[in-house]
C-alpha cells in the first residue's frame, strides 16, 4: 500500500465512483448528487422537524438514498489513520479517521466520523486512502432507518469524545464542526490527469 503523508483533497463518503469524483454543485443543501439526500441539514440549517424532535442542531449529514441505503458502501473521504472504531451506545458503530494535513505539512488536520455503519472493515491504527471502502450503511443496530451519519470536525473533539454532540450549543457546533457539503465541495482532489 502507498504511504501517505498529506491529504490531497476530500471526496464524499458515499456514491458511485463517478458520483464521488464529480462536482458537488447543487445549491439545494439536501441534494448531494444522484439519489443521495441529506435528511437533516447542518448547524443553523438543521431541519425544523429534527430540531423539534431531538432538541439539537445537527453536526453533519444524514445520508439517505432514495432507492434504500442499507448495505451500500461507505468510503474514507481523505487519506488518514483510523483512531476510533467501536459500537457505541445510541450510535451503533462509529469509525473516526484523523486525516493527514491538507495539501501541505502545515495544512489543516481534520477528523471525520461515520455513524450507524455495519460490516466495518477497518480497525484502529489502520492507514486508509481516500476512496477506500471502510464499511456499509447500517441502522445503528436497529435504532434507525438505514442511513449514514457523517460529520467533519476541525478540532480534536473526537479524540476526546468520539460520540460528541453539542445539542443546542450552536456556537460550539460552529467552533468544532465544518459544513460537510461546503467543505468537500471546496476541497476536491484534482482528477485531471
Amino acid at each position: 500500500m502507498q504511504l501517505f503523508r498529506l491529504a490531497d483533497g476530500y471526496d464524499p463518503p458515499i456514491g458511485t465512483s463517478l458520483e464521488r469524483h464529480g462536482a458537488i454543485d447543487s445549491q439545494d443543501w439536501a441534494v448531494w448528487f444522484g439519489q443521495w439526500r441529506d435528511a437533516t441539514g447542518f448547524g443553523r440549517a438543521t431541519s425544523p422537524a429534527y430540531l423539534q424532535q431531538h432538541k439539537a442542531y445537527h453536526t453533519g449529514v444524514d445520508f439517505n438514498h432514495l432507492g434504500g441505503a442499507l448495505g451500500l458502501p461507505v468510503y474514507a473521504v481523505a487519506h488518514g489513520a483510523v483512531i476510533f472504531q467501536s459500537d457505541v451506545s445510541i450510535w451503533g458503530n462509529i469509525t473516526i479517521i484523523k486525516h493527514f494535513p491538507l495539501y501541505r505539512e502545515q495544512g489543516d488536520v481534520l477528523f471525520s466520523r461515520y455513524g450507524h455503519m455495519q460490516n466495518v472493515g477497518v480497525q484502529v491504527g489502520e492507514i486508509v486512502a481516500r476512496g477506500q471502502p471502510i464499511g456499509e450503511i447500517g441502522t445503528g443496530d436497529g435504532r434507525y432507518i438505514a442511513h449514514l451519519h457523517y460529520d467533519l470536525a476541525r478540532t480534536a473533539i473526537f479524540e476526546k469524545n468520539p460520540s460528541d454532540w453539542p445539542g443546542m450549543d450552536i456556537r460550539r457546533l460552529e467552533r468544532d464542526y465544518l459544513h460537510p457539503k461546503l467543505f468537500i465541495g471546496d476541497h476536491r482532489p484534482d482528477y485531471q490527469e
